[in-house]
């Protein structure tokens, strides 16, 4: 029996995710914006809206293979902190739909290093925190996050 890609839906399966470069075979990954803009006040009633700041970050898991490709970048750096900041660009296309997420200026940063489970037949696996720095920031299906004024 055939797939119907009519009406076969996006999951994670179908997602490829690229670092730069380096396309990675990666369990999962996340990326959050958080957005400070607020509502305006004047006395004490909502009169129009602030634009705030914004944010992103996210989490890349990998299996031991896909890490030790991150550990050799590192090394190349001479340490995990000396890293260059990547690009994040995570593809899915299924039928006619398309999905692709940039982040711009991704820097890593350790938080759990290893957490292992003797009591655990799963694999080991390795996650990456990363904060989006570039003022490129987020981009959805081509369009930018965040709106920037010119100075």
């Amino acid at each position: 029996m055939s797939e119907n890609n009519s009406t076969m839906r996006l999951n994670g399966l179908g997602f490829n995710l690229t670092l730069n470069t380096t396309d990675i075979k990666a369990d999962k990954w996340s990326l959050s914006v958080s957005d400070d803009g607020s509502v305006a006040t004047k006395d004490g009633l909502p009169d129009g809206w602030l634009k705030g700041a914004v944010a992103g970050s996210g989490e890349v898991t990998m299996d031991r293979t896909e890490f030790k490709k991150m550990s050799a970048e590192a090394k190349k750096a001479g340490s995990w902190q000396g890293m260059p900041t990547f690009n994040l660009i995570s593809y899915a296309k299924v039928g006619n739909d398309e999905c692709l997420i940039e982040a711009y200026g991704c820097k890593f940063k350790m938080d759990s290093v290893l957490d292992a489970d003797k009591n655990s037949s799963d694999k080991t696996t390795f996650t990456l925190k990363y904060d989006v720095t570039s003022p490129d920031f987020v981009k959805i299906d081509g369009v930018p996050y965040a709106e920037f004024v010119e100075q």
